[in-house]
């Protein structure tokens, strides 16, 4: 639902639930579509330079602040694994692949907003 308030307009919240098949079946993530700009540009300058550590943790730990809502991971003993920083930093590499090209892949699914106008229920001639 949309609000306008006093001051200006609350862009709604828009989550996407992740769920894997195969080696992850069972595995549930949940991502937030409202994320930056920023971290978009972030990934795409890091795209290039995978051999610079200081830049993928820093962009890990800015997905996992404005991207990662939650998910039911669990460690050997079933403990959970926070779905914070620390948590998908010890996270399995190709796992952490996968949750970030889907969500990437969720944002893409976005719809467009409207091409044109409503005609208020009338059609065009042609």
């Amino acid at each position: 639902m949309t609000t306008i308030r006093k001051n200006g307009f609350v862009i709604p919240r828009q989550t996407a639930r992740l769920v894997f098949e195969n080696e992850y079946a069972g595995a549930e993530v949940v991502v937030s579509l409202n994320f930056s700009f920023g971290l978009l540009l972030e990934a795409q300058r890091l795209a290039g330079n995978e051999a610079d550590p200081a830049m993928l943790e820093s962009l890990l730990r800015r997905f996992t602040d404005e991207a990662l809502v939650s998910w039911n991971l669990v460690d050997e003993d079933g403990e959970p694994i926070p779905s914070h920083p620390d948590g998908l930093l010890h996270a399995p590499m190709p796992f952490v692949n996968r949750v970030i090209s889907e969500t990437a892949a969720a944002v893409g699914q976005i719809p467009d907003p409207l091409e044109s106008r409503s005609n208020n229920g009338t059609t065009k001639d042609k």
